[in-house]
């Protein structure tokens, strides 16, 4: 463990460069001892310590921190306080937030405040390991995104395959439950490619792009929520809504000159959505509506980290069930496509 006398931006002892230094914040010494001991037998880690917000703060403003790991409250600055400083000051660094006194209200203004995840105590040490994996993992990846799509590129108008192929081999590397994710996201952006293949070359790589990292923000309480076997309640489904402004802000500051992100931030209201009239503007959510039914057809299609896989008459039934739920004109366009849709999935349906 280290302290701000030995860990400074003057270069006094200087932190190695494959190591990353996270900041544990929290008023509970012990647990704090504990944390810490359980960090470092992480490779690639190192931890500090602060009792509170105001010394979690102090230690920020004089070493160069990758993560913050907080409780929500501390003496003198708890979290909500410390947030809003650090998104503002130091816009790079990773904020986890944490608490075993948090409801989903809690959580999920953490989340639209700045924070990249929330983790309820008592801490379970092998979630906690994979959120800070997770975090570095996703950062290469919207950093090979960056590279190949943060500018109007030709690559981009002529589909960029190489780039999304490279991309989606990243995502299916990812293991456990986000790795589940990553390949729904998979999935959804090579059906987008299927389904929408008479679409513009531009705007069905907009889609294709916002398809793939349409996850990348995912929680680990998001995962834990959408792994109930029930239905979600009206509080549940609005913190599963403030997961994807995680997504579309990491997305919009990787990639600031694509859709993806507005994409991305609308999809989850596909069922409200109306199709567009032609007005100028509309293009944006049309491309979340698809994107919104292709990750509904996907969900109810194929094994997720909430749902096992059906049979394809199920699939069809589910389909049939969810528009006479919903009656959505946009749900009509899935099911008028669906031979396109079975038979993307007939090979995994043989297989289960």
């Amino acid at each position: 463990m280290l302290n701000e006398a030995e860990l400074t931006r003057d270069g006094t002892n200087p932190k190695p460069n494959s190591d990353r230094l996270i900041l544990l914040a929290d008023d509970e010494p012990m647990l704090r001892s504990v944390l810490s001991e359980f960090i470092e037998t992480i490779p690639g880690f190192i931890v500090a310590e602060a009792n509170d917000g105001v010394e979690a703060l102090d230690y920020i403003r004089h070493n160069d921190v990758d993560i913050l790991l907080s409780d929500m409250s501390m003496p003198r600055m708890g979290l909500d306080e410390l947030l809003e400083v650090v998104t503002r000051e130091f816009p790079l660094i990773a904020v986890i937030g944490t608490s075993g006194f948090s409801d989903f209200d809690d959580t999920k203004r953490l989340l639209l405040a700045g924070a990249q995840d929330f983790l309820p105590k008592p801490l379970n040490l092998n979630n906690l390991e994979h959120t800070l994996n997770f975090i570095f993992a996703r950062g290469d990846i919207l950093a090979m995104a960056s590279e190949a799509f943060g500018s109007e590129s030709l690559e981009l108008r002529n589909g960029g395959s190489d780039s999304f192929q490279k991309i989606e081999a990243k995502l299916n590397c990812l293991p456990g439950a986000r790795g589940l994710l990553m390949r729904h996201a998979s999935r959804t952006a090579a059906l987008a490619g299927l389904v929408y293949g008479d679409e513009s070359p531009a705007d069905l790589a907009e889609l294709r792009l916002a398809s793939l990292l349409h996850e990348i923000g995912s929680t680990t309480r998001y995962l834990t929520t959408i792994a109930e076997p029930r239905g979600l309640l009206p509080q549940e489904l609005a913190f599963v809504r403030a997961q994807f402004c995680v997504g579309a802000r990491l997305v919009e500051k990787a990639l600031p000159e694509r859709k993806a992100s507005a994409i991305i931030s609308e999809h989850p209201n596909w069922i409200t959505m109306e199709s567009p009239s032609g007005n100028e503007g509309e293009g944006d959510q049309e491309l979340s509506r698809r994107l919104g039914i292709l990750n509904a057809v996907d969900a109810l299609a194929h094994s997720r980290a909430d749902r096992g896989g059906l049979s394809k008459e199920d699939t069809r039934r589910a389909m049939d069930g969810l528009y006479q739920q919903t009656r959505a004109d946009a749900l009509l366009q899935a099911l008028d496509l669906w031979p396109v849709i079975e038979e993307f999935y007939a090979e995994s349906w043989q297989a289960g």
